[in-house]
């Protein structure tokens, strides 16, 4: 699982663990395997220097995607780490 970017927004992120709990837990449920296996990648560091200063919160993010590895079973966290900015990564403005 590999998404949140775009819930860096201050009126976003607060929620974003239960609501992406909510999510996974549904998905889940839905295909009938409560215990398939997910990781859950961190946001890339490279966020901090992003133009747009909502992007900062990429941390916030990250520290709730860590809380879900811990809480859900059969879940990990791969963090990003050192990594820089990805191959596919595209600036919107």
């Amino acid at each position: 699982w590999h998404q949140g970017e775009s819930d860096c927004h201050p009126e976003w992120f607060p929620t974003y663990g239960s609501r992406c709990t909510h999510i996974l837990e549904s998905l889940r449920k839905d295909v009938g395997a409560p215990e398939v296996p997910l990781i859950l990648g961190g946001l890339g560091e490279y966020l901090a220097d992003h133009s747009n200063d909502v992007f900062k919160n990429y941390v916030q993010i990250n520290a709730q995607l860590q809380q879900m590895a811990q809480a859900l079973p059969c879940c990990g966290y791969a963090g990003s780490d050192g990594r820089s900015q990805p191959f596919w990564y595209y600036d919107y403005g």
